[in-house]
C-alpha cells in the first residue's frame, strides 16, 4: 500500500515538529470490537476520542523529570517544620530529608501527569489495514471491524470540534473570571497544534523538569488552601509562570508528548487526533471518553475474519443502507507466510446474503 503523505520530522532538543502534507485521498483506518458502544456509535456516524488515561498503555503520554534538580529546589523553597508536616501527614518511617522531598516530589509528579491526561483528548487511527496485530489487539482478535476513513473528512472533524470550543469558551470566559484568568482572550489563540500526526516512535521521553518545578511551587502555595479545584490550580500555574494552555506551551508538550511513542509500539503506524478538552464542556471534565458533535460517514467498513454471523448481518445491512463499501479480510494462505488480505463485498452481493439469513 503505497503512502500517500509526505511527513519531514524535524527534532529541536526534545521537540518534535511535524510538517505534513496529504494526498486528498489519504486515509486511516480504525480497528473496533463489537459491543453495543461502537455499533450504536457507527450506526449514528458518530467519532469518540478518549482521554490518555482511558489507554491500554499507562506509561502513554508520560513525560521524565531530573529528580535531583526539583528535590534541592523543594528543599531550598521549605523549612524544617513543613518538611516535617508532610512526614507525618504521609506517615513516612524516613527521617532524612531528601528522601521526605523525594517522596513529595513523586506525589507532585503523579499528580501532575494525572492532571495533564485529563486537559487534552485524543483519537486513534493506524495507516495500515492488513495488520494481524492490530486486529487480534484492537479487534478482539479479529471477531470485530474496521472503519477506513479520509484524512480531510478527519480534519474538516477537527476543525468543527475546535471552532465549537472556541465558541463555548468564549461565553464560559464572559460568564466566570477565573476562565478568564486561565485562557486569557480565546480569539487570539492558535488552536493549530490540535491536528492529526503520526506518532513518532522513539525510546526517549520529553523532559518536564522546568514544567515541576512551577508545579512545585504551586503545591506549595496550596498548602494553606487544600480544597483548591483543579480551574484553580490551572490558575496557580499560570501565576507561577507556566501557563498551561498558552499556544507555545501547548504545541511543545503535544509534540513532544501526545505525538510519541515507545518504539516497542511502531507495529501499529500510528496516527493521532489531538483535539482540547478543558473548554469544550467543563461539566464532563471527568468524562474518560467524548463525542465529537457532529457527524462523519466512512470510506469503507472491514469485516474480521472471523467475525460472526450476527454481527455480519449488522454490517452488512449499514453498508447497503448508508451506500458504505464493504470489504471482508481473510488470510493469505501462503507457505511459510503470515498475512491478511480482503476482497470487496459488491452490492449484490450485499443483498443475497441478507435473503439468505432472512
Amino acid at each position: 500500500m503505497k503512502k500517500k503523505y509526505n511527513l519531514e520530522i524535524v527534532k529541536k532538543s526534545d521537540v518534535t515538529e511535524h510538517h505534513l502534507s496529504v494526498q486528498n485521498d489519504f486515509t486511516l483506518f480504525r480497528y473496533r470490537p463489537i459491543n453495543k458502544y461502537t455499533i450504536e456509535a457507527l450506526v449514528k456516524n458518530e467519532l469518540w476520542v478518549a482521554r490518555p488515561d482511558s489507554f491500554n498503555d499507562p506509561y502513554d503520554t508520560s513525560f521524565v523529570v531530573d529528580t535531583k534538580k526539583l528535590i534541592d529546589h523543594l528543599l531550598s523553597k521549605v523549612n524544617e517544620d513543613i518538611l516535617q508536616g508532610y512526614k507525618e501527614l504521609r506517615k513516612l518511617k524516613t527521617n532524612s530529608k531528601r528522601k521526605i522531598a523525594e517522596s513529595w516530589i513523586r506525589e507532585i509528579y503523579n499528580s501532575n501527569l494525572e492532571n495533564f491526561k485529563r486537559i487534552f483528548l485524543v483519537g486513534c487511527f493506524s495507516e495500515k489495514i492488513d495488520n494481524e496485530v492490530m486486529w487480534a489487539h484492537y479487534a478482539d482478535n479479529a471477531t470485530g471491524f474496521a472503519i477506513e476513513y479520509f484524512y480531510n473528512d478527519l480534519k474538516v472533524l477537527r476543525d468543527y470540534h475546535c471552532d465549537l470550543v472556541k465558541a463555548v469558551s468564549k461565553d464560559m470566559i464572559n460568564q466566570f473570571d477565573i476562565f478568564a484568568d486561565i485562557f486569557g482572550d480565546i480569539e487570539e489563540q492558535d488552536f493549530s497544534q490540535y491536528n492529526i500526526y503520526k506518532v513518532i516512535y522513539t525510546n526517549h521521553k520529553y523532559d518536564a523538569t522546568e514544567l515541576l518545578i512551577n508545579a512545585v511551587d504551586v503545591s506549595l502555595s496550596a498548602i494553606d488552601n487544600p480544597n483548591l479545584s483543579f480551574l484553580d490550580i490551572l490558575k496557580q500555574y499560570k501565576d507561577a509562570g507556566m501557563n498551561l494552555f498558552s499556544t507555545e506551551n501547548q504545541k511543545r508538550m503535544s509534540d513532544s508528548i501526545v505525538f510519541t511513542k515507545k518504539k516497542i509500539w511502531e507495529y501499529e503506524l500510528e496516527w493521532r487526533m489531538f483535539l482540547p478538552n478543558m473548554l469544550i464542556d467543563i461539566t464532563k471534565i471527568n468524562n474518560l471518553h467524548y463525542k465529537i458533535e457532529n457527524t462523519i460517514y466512512p470510506k469503507a467498513i472491514y469485516l474480521g475474519e472471523y467475525i460472526d454471523l450476527a454481527n455480519k448481518v449488522i454490517l452488512y445491512n449499514y453498508c447497503y443502507t448508508n451506500g458504505i463499501k464493504l470489504y471482508q479480510m481473510y488470510s493469505k494462505l501462503q507457505r511459510k507466510k503470515y498475512g491478511l488480505s480482503y476482497f470487496e463485498v459488491d452490492k449484490k452481493d450485499m443483498v443475497d446474503f441478507l435473503n439468505k439469513v432472512e
